[in-house]
Formats: C-alpha cells, sequence, structure tokens
C-alpha cells in the first residue's frame, strides 16, 4: 500500500474512533447548554441589568457609529477617555472642545475611509493604500475607517496599532500593542489562511466537534486568524484592546436572520432610541456600540478574530457565526441568578458583501445626519431627525468639507471572462455536475455590483451636497463628471491604473509629453475625458520626478515583456498584449530624459493584476503587483484631488500643501526588481 494510502485509511479509522466516542457520549443527540455557549455566541449581556447606552471600555469606544470627527487626532485619546464616564455619552464632542483641554484647534472637514471585501487581496491592497496614504500626509485627518470581509483584516489591525515612533501606550493584560511598521504589518497580511485552515477541518477531532456540538468553520477560522493577528502571549485580543488614539472603526457583516426587518424594533433599548430602519438596512449589521446596544450586549468583551472572521464568512467557505439577542428580563436573570423564561434568540451573520461589498451603509447614515438630508432631497421633521439621528454626533455646524476615501480592490467593471473563449469553463465543470468555481465567481460578482450600488447611493449624496454648496458651474476643460464643491467621494481603486492611460503616442526616447489629440468624453465617471486622462498621467510622472513617489521601477535595459524573463517574477505572464513583440518604449516610460531606471508601466501592471484571485492565499508575484498597483493608484486619485479640489484639503487639519506640494518621506522598503 501507498504512503498516500496509509494515511487515508488511518484518518478514516480516527473519524470513526470519533463519532463512536461521539455517539457513546450523546447517545440522545440534544443540544446541552455548555455546548451552545462554547460554540454558538461569544457576546456577553450588559452589567447589572444596566439596559443604559454606554461608549465602552477602553479601545472599544472607537467602535461606534458615531464620529468625533471635530476632535483632532491628537486628543482622541483623552476625549475618549472622558467619554467612557459620561452617563449619556452621544453627541459630546462639542462640550468636550469647550472645555478646553485640546492643545489642537478644533477640525472643519470629515474623512472617512471605506475599505471592500476581496479576501487577502483586500487586505494587502488596503495596508498598502493606508501606507502611502500616510506619506502623503492624509493618515492623521482619517475620522473613520469602515471594512468589509477581507478588508477588515487591515482595518482592525490598524485600529488596534500603533505609528513608528510614538508612545504606545500599556494596554491591560500586559500584552505588546503590535506597531504598524511596514515591514511587519505586510508580512502578517500576506499570511496563507486558506491551507491550514482546510487543513484544520479535516482533521477526525473537528469532524466529531462538527457532527455532535455547534462547532462550525466559523470557529476553525476564527482560531487561525487569531492566533496569527489577534492574539498576544496566548491572550484573544478584545475590542477593549484597541487604541483608543485611532480613529473609529466600523466592521461590516450581513444580517441574515429571518426577521431581520424587526431587529431594530424589537431590541429592548428605548423606544425613542430605535432608529427606523427600511428592508434593506435591515440587512446590515456592524461591530460597533450601537448595533451592541440593539442586543443589550458587551462589545468590549467580544473577540477581534470572531468579529472579523463574521465580517469575512464568505458563504461557500464558512459557517454564518451567531450573536445572541438579551432581553431586559435576561438581564435580571442573569443578575439575581434565576431562570430564563423564555427561550433564547440568535442573530446570525454573513460575509458583509452580501449587503454592502463596500462598507458604506454606515458612513451614509452619518454623512446624512451631518448634513440633515438624503440623497433625494427628502425634506426632514425635526422629529425624523432626532429619531433617524439620534445615535449620531451632530455638531453646531455640518463639516466645511467632506473626503470619502473608498480603498475599492474590486474589478467590476473589467473582469470576466475572456472574449475570445467560446465557451468558457473551470476544471471543475469536467469532473461533476456543479461548477463550484463558476459559483464563486458569481457570487464575487454581485458583492461587488451590491458594493458599486452602495457607492452610487453614496456619492449621489456627497454629490448633492457638494453642489448645493457651491454656485459656480464647472469650469470650461474639467472633468465634467466631477462636481464643483468641498465634498467629495474619492475611489482608491484596483482599476485606477487602467484610467491612469494615454492615447497619445510616446516619443522615440520613451518620455511622455502629454495628449496632443481632440477632447474627446468618455462614458465613465472615472475617465471623464481623454484630456483629463493623459494630464492626469502627466502630472503623475512630474510629481514622481520632483516629489519622490517612488512609483515602481526597473533597471535600464530591460526587455519587452515577450522576452524579458526578469520582467516574469513580476508580471507572470508573458502572453500580454497583441501577438507579435511589443514596442519597449510603450511598456517601461521614464520618469525624465536620460534617467537610468524606467517606470514599469501601469497599464502592463493593470493587465497583470487583474488576475489575483479573491481568496485567503496569495503568492509572493500576486503581493507584488498589489503593492506596485496602490502606489500608482493613490498617485492618480491625490494628484486629481490636488488639481480640482485643493480648497477642500485646505480644510484638513495639515492643510493641502503636505498633500500636493512636498517631497514625500522615503518608502519604508525597497522592494522594486533590480
Amino acid at each position: 500500500m501507498s504512503a498516500s494510502g496509509c494515511i487515508a485509511g488511518l484518518w478514516v479509522l480516527a473519524a470513526l474512533a470519533s463519532l463512536v466516542a461521539g455517539c457513546a457520549g450523546r447517545p440522545d443527540g440534544r443540544d446541552i447548554p455548555a455546548d451552545i455557549a462554547a460554540y454558538t455566541y461569544s457576546n456577553e449581556p450588559l452589567r447589572d441589568g444596566d439596559t443604559g447606552f454606554r461608549a465602552g471600555r477602553d479601545g472599544a469606544t472607537i467602535a461606534s457609529s458615531d464620529i468625533p470627527w471635530r476632535v483632532p487626532a491628537a486628543c482622541r485619546r483623552a476625549y475618549r477617555a472622558w467619554l467612557s464616564l459620561q452617563p449619556e455619552p452621544r453627541g459630546l464632542q462639542d462640550i468636550w472642545l469647550a472645555r478646553g483641554e485640546c492643545p489642537v484647534p478644533a477640525k472643519k472637514g470629515f474623512v472617512g475611509v471605506a475599505i471592500t471585501g476581496g479576501g487577502n487581496k483586500s487586505a494587502v491592497y488596503a495596508a498598502e493604500v493606508l501606507f502611502e496614504l500616510a506619506r502623503y500626509g492624509l493618515a492623521d485627518d482619517i475620522d473613520v475607517v469602515s471594512s468589509v470581509s477581507g478588508g477588515s483584516f487591515t482595518a482592525s489591525l490598524y485600529a488596534l496599532s500603533c505609528d513608528p515612533g510614538t508612545a504606545c501606550d500599556d494596554p491591560p493584560g500586559a500584552w505588546t500593542r503590535p506597531v504598524w511598521d511596514y515591514r511587519a504589518i505586510s508580512r502578517r497580511l500576506e499570511t496563507n489562511y486558506l491551507a491550514p485552515f482546510l487543513v484544520r477541518r479535516a482533521l477526525p477531532s473537528q469532524l466529531y466537534l462538527n457532527v455532535f456540538t455547534h462547532h462550525g468553520s466559523s470557529d476553525d477560522m476564527a482560531d487561525i486568524v487569531g492566533a496569527d493577528l489577534f492574539e498576544e502571549r496566548g491572550r484573544r485580543l478584545l475590542f477593549s484592546d484597541l487604541n483608543p488614539a485611532r480613529p473609529n472603526l466600523i466592521l461590516n457583516a450581513s444580517n441574515v436572520t429571518r426577521d431581520r426587518p424587526a431587529f431594530d424594533q424589537d431590541a429592548g433599548i428605548p423606544s425613542d432610541d430605535k432608529r427606523p430602519m427600511s428592508d434593506d438596512e435591515a440587512l446590515h449589521f456592524a461591530f460597533t456600540q450601537q448595533y451592541f446596544w440593539r442586543l443589550m450586549s458587551r462589545l468590549d468583551s467580544f473577540p477581534l478574530s470572531e468579529a472579523v472572521v463574521a465580517s469575512a464568512a464568505f458563504p461557500l467557505l464558512i459557517d454564518r457565526p451567531s450573536l445572541r439577542v438579551y432581553r431586559p428580563e435576561d438581564l435580571r436573570a442573569f443578575a439575581t441568578g434565576t431562570g430564563f423564561r423564555k427561550p433564547p434568540t440568535y442573530v446570525s451573520l454573513f460575509d458583509g458583501g452580501v449587503h454592502d461589498n463596500f462598507g458604506l451603509t454606515e458612513l451614509r447614515w452619518f454623512v446624512e445626519c451631518q448634513f440633515d438630508r438624503d440623497a433625494r432631497r427628502t425634506p426632514w421633521t425635526p422629529e425624523i431627525r432626532r429619531r433617524y439621528c439620534g445615535q449620531a454626533t451632530l455638531p453646531v455646524r455640518p463639516p466645511a468639507a467632506t473626503l470619502i476615501l473608498g480603498i475599492n480592490s474590486s474589478l467590476l467593471r473589467v473582469a470576466g471572462v475572456s472574449p475570445k473563449a467560446p465557451k468558457p469553463r473551470s476544471w471543475d465543470s469536467y469532473l461533476g455536475p456543479i461548477r463550484i468555481s463558476g459559483t464563486a465567481d458569481s457570487i464575487d460578482m454581485v458583492m461587488a455590483a451590491a458594493g458599486e450600488l452602495r457607492k452610487m447611493e453614496l456619492r449621489s449624496l456627497i454629490e448633492e451636497i457638494s453642489r448645493a454648496s457651491v454656485k459656480r458651474k464647472v469650469a470650461p476643460g474639467a472633468n465634467p463628471f466631477l462636481a464643483p464643491g468641498n465634498h467629495q467621494y474619492v475611489d482608491i481603486d484596483l482599476e485606477s491604473a487602467y484610467y491612469l492611460s494615454c492615447p497619445s503616442p510616446v516619443r522615440a526616447d520613451a518620455f511622455f509629453v502629454g495628449y496632443r489629440g481632440a477632447d474627446i468624453v468618455l462614458n465613465a465617471a472615472n475617465g471623464a475625458t481623454e484630456r483629463s486622462r493623459c494630464d492626469a498621467l502627466l502630472g503623475v510622472l512630474q510629481w514622481n520626478v520632483r516629489r519622490n513617489l517612488a512609483l515602481p521601477k526597473v533597471a535600464d535595459g530591460y526587455c519587452s515583456r515577450a522576452d524579458c524573463p526578469e520582467l516574469d517574477d513580476v508580471v507572470g505572464d508573458r502572453t500580454l498584449g497583441e501577438p507579435g513583440p511589443p514596442d519597449p518604449a510603450h511598456l517601461f516610460i521614464p520618469p525624465a530624459p536620460g534617467d537610468t531606471a524606467r517606470l514599469i508601466d501601469n497599464q502592463l501592471l493593470f493587465d497583470s493584476v487583474r488576475d489575483v484571485p479573491t481568496n485567503f492565499e496569495l503568492s509572493a508575484r500576486y503581493v507584488r503587483l498589489l503593492r506596485y498597483v496602490a502606489r500608482w493608484a493613490v498617485a492618480h486619485r491625490v494628484w486629481e484631488l490636488c488639481d480640482a479640489h485643493r480648497a477642500l484639503l485646505a480644510q484638513l487639519p495639515g492643510g493641502a500643501e503636505p498633500v500636493c506640494d512636498r517631497p514625500l518621506a522615503p518608502r519604508p522598503v525597497d522592494d522594486d526588481p533590480k
């Protein structure tokens, strides 16, 4: 017998032994309370029967939809320490600022970041974008990070960490807070979670747990992710361990419980605090103080790993995690030690991308409340505003500037099947009646489309606010798809490289000089006109020389993609482009004449990054491609901001000059091929 046969036989024997042991120990097959408590939910009830809203303890104060956008980054820790002691901790930022305890002037603008789902692809891309935003001086201006699925890995780690060179606090429990260091963070987010997850699921001991307990695949993934990212010295990290100096954190999931439309109305909180929800909004769930209050549960004691896995519970891979819904009588029973009168109920969750793959639902609600309107110009009465926005900070005046940055790793516009394939098939269509890979691709596409819908809803709202704030028309020659004014939504997306292109020919010395054709309007919000595309490419190339952007380079003498083996490590596909030898001058663009290195063409990188899979496993080549495209994407979108919306950036604490004019700090790691 072969070695593989022996291993398979041993596995079968071990599995049978586990099943027999399970049957002997559980003859009636009924659930037991200890099993349910161990494998069904981890959220604890509110303490001592207190049903009032609280801001949480320690770092859990940042997990909130109530965003104190007027409080400067330097004063967040002091503000949240004060907030956690208040009996009614909502909408108090103006009161605290009036106390004069913050030495920095209050902020005038609101900056939010939303990270899309997409497995490890999203996690790696989002981390690279955040590191790049820090180089441009925008990271300290961020007020909230909202994330979905794979993006929640990066968002949670960012909210847990502290910046290099800053004084990290000493968290409770004698553990060391991770540092937001490029090498360390990148290495942790590039971890392959799929292989250990599949191995763990195949163990006979796990088979026993799956059959005879409520243990599921979500528990396995939470253990694996927690051991690598959210455990320190053997201790599971909780929401209370988050860094109170960081921006607010909103981890998003989808509520797939059957009675979800009544989720808010059935909660045990006071009726005046119940936020009216549409059927669509009822599909949404966020790991925030506001949502856990509806569960009458404590968020500060909830494990970060379980929240991240719930946000990333991809339907074909991970079971639906559950949270227990407590009632006022349950709290009294816990406090007095008496029994429960009614059977418990639960909220079941799925991947946040099922409802909102961009993580924008809570941000849209917050923006609506700040400006007292929605995208449909619905008039709000004071009663509607009080009920709908009662859990949001409502300052004396709305933000003078609003900037939502979407870190978007989806490829909805250009993903899909090659037009040259007569009848596309995947490997599993040859082996069985069901196409699992095709189903996964379809789910990805549906999630991306759902995210695009949320994005357009928020973008329409922000554009309506922006147009209402200014009276001037779009200037001649400006991008006709961008609304004027100081309120903008900007997509820092993988597809940015697709739009950062120019049809104008490149000179013989391969130095790009800008657009030389007619000003043709394109039917795409990100594309605008051919002239604006060319202007953006030229502007980014000029920035690269003047501001040390460090766009990815290759050494002088590199050849075409058809016959250059060194480039294969970066691109991995020598069949890109049309048949025949490509022109090297169109593949690599030098930043200036006479430079000894050539920039890797962003179009070449984009054609390659389209193949990066959406799962929990990435190769080193894919990681490098994501890093390279992120550097192009951030440069592209920041250049557009500086070109068209410098007045918006001027409303931020650092002003526009650091973002648009200063040379950037060197990249922490030089990972360009030599």
